[in-house]
């Protein structure tokens, strides 16, 4: 492991070799982070190391002459535990940060080594594709350089390998790769306290609009995919009711009433901008 000395010299390192006349890269911020957080974690394990020998410490004086536990040492050893248990939640929020920072950094490693496979094309082959764009009078909304990239925070609904599709925020964009990084709005079931990220190309994304003319109308018998209420999770459902035709909602704000697939034939009430159209295309191929 590295000490505090070493690990200060290889982010310096990793700083100063690793830039490009452009702007530093985003891999190259995370990497800083990653060993900024190697460093914090170094200093808190040197500092619960310490706690910990002077809480044993009493423990032996104690067990070699039990008559010197007195309310004032009880009261002494109870304070020593806290600190050890602060420290100690400070070490593991660190580890998980840290860990999220890495898995980012493999996401976007495996994103990029993806990306160059899939140029392993002949350069007549590019050329002809260029100019197909280039002469085209319509431009598409994805990968051009009239897109607007969704703001940091904008909500959006994604479907990870062999998962359902849910309810993630936007982290940030990277127009190099053209994805986004996301975190999901719920934290991780086996890691309370930290949430997941993804890195999704733009296509893979579906907006939820902020603004009322933005949101698409669906008629009766239209599928569509579906927040289902109580959770962040969507699934395709139909709908049964229009916000026109549902007057009486629940919270007075426009619903539609949705029937999910598999569900009983349960009719259930979900906010319109919580009804997305059932992408046909977009399906990310689960884990085998």
């Amino acid at each position: 492991m590295y000490s505090g000395e070493d690990l200060n010299e290889h982010s310096g390192n990793l700083s100063l070799s690793s830039a490009t006349p452009k702007d530093i890269t985003q891999e190259l911020i995370l990497w800083n982070q990653v060993c900024q957080g190697l460093l914090n974690l170094y200093n808190l394990n040197k500092d619960v190391e310490a706690m910990v020998k002077k809480t044993n410490k009493y423990h032996e004086r104690i067990f070699m002459k039990p008559e010197l536990l007195s309310p004032k040492v009880a009261k002494k050893l109870i304070e020593s535990y806290s600190r050890v248990i602060e420290k100690a939640t400070k070490e593991q929020r660190e580890i998980n940060k840290t860990e999220a920072n890495l898995e980012i950094l493999i996401s976007l490693q495996n994103a990029f080594d993806t990306d160059l496979n899939n140029k392993g094309i002949e350069h007549t082959q590019k050329k002809r594709k260029m100019d197909k764009y280039a002469n085209s009078s319509k431009s598409k909304s994805h990968g051009n350089k009239q897109y607007k990239p969704l703001s940091p925070g904008n909500l959006v609904v994604v479907k990870p390998p062999g998962q359902d599709w849910l309810l993630a925020t936007v982290i940030q964009y990277f127009p190099d790769k053209n994805k986004y990084e996301v975190e999901d709005i719920e934290d991780d079931e086996d890691k309370p306290g930290v949430k997941k990220h993804y890195i999704f190309p733009v296509k893979c994304v579906l907006e939820i609009p902020n603004e009322d003319n933005k949101r698409p109308y669906f008629p009766i018998g239209h599928e569509v995919l579906s927040l289902y209420p109580n959770s962040s999770c969507f699934y395709k459902a139909t709908v049964i009711k229009t916000p026109n035709e549902n007057k009486n909602s629940s919270d007075g704000k426009p619903a539609y009433i949705v029937q999910f697939e598999d569900d009983d034939e349960a009719e259930r009430e979900v906010p319109e901008n919580r009804v997305l159209d059932m992408p046909p295309k977009m399906k990310l191929k689960e884990d085998k």
